[in-house]
């Protein structure tokens, strides 16, 4: 059985935030976007088995240096963006907000530090819970800027910081 509604579920500031974010996420957000648009078809009868992780490339230390730096600083630009928007009115939208800058600031520590040590000549061994730990935040990050209402400009920011975090993957995960 189907509900079906008169007028749409999503507005589409929300829908454009979460497609930039599933975007920026790998595509991890794809379901959750899907449901906000109103699309009611079921879900899959299985899940796909998820792929093995490929063989790391090889280990550049120079270019993941260099993108973690870009990483860093996309990030840096995204937090103080994010800390500039105005309090949300409702509540839920508000707390949504404050968790939203909360993952910030650890995303932002985060990547601070694994620049940190990717600089004193730390490799993949000693910086890959660093790197796993920014992709868990990363995570939560998406699914609270989903929930609150930012701005649309702030799309271009999340895109282009899951890009750089994308670039640095397959010398952690391996290619697919």
């Amino acid at each position: 059985m189907t509900i079906r509604t008169a007028r749409p579920l999503a507005r589409p500031r929300i829908l454009g935030l979460a497609v930039a974010l599933a975007v920026a996420s790998g595509g991890a957000l794809a379901p959750a976007a899907a449901r906000a648009a109103g699309d009611t078809a079921p879900p899959p009868a299985a899940a796909p088995a998820a792929k093995p992780a490929g063989t790391p490339v090889r280990w550049d230390q120079d270019r993941v240096t260099e993108y973690a730096s870009e990483l860093n600083g996309a990030v840096q630009s995204l937090r103080d963006e994010v800390r500039r928007q105005p309090p949300q009115t409702p509540f839920a939208k508000r707390q949504a907000q404050h968790d939203l800058e909360e993952d910030m600031r650890l995303i932002s520590s985060s990547t601070s530090y694994l620049l940190e040590q990717l600089k004193s000549g730390a490799g993949r061994e000693e910086t890959e819970a660093t790197f796993r730990r920014i992709d868990s935040l990363r995570l939560g990050a998406a699914e609270h800027a989903r929930r609150s209402l930012l701005p649309d400009p702030l799309m271009k920011d999340l895109v282009h910081a899951g890009e750089l975090w994308n670039r640095m993957k397959p010398y952690y995960y391996g290619k697919q």
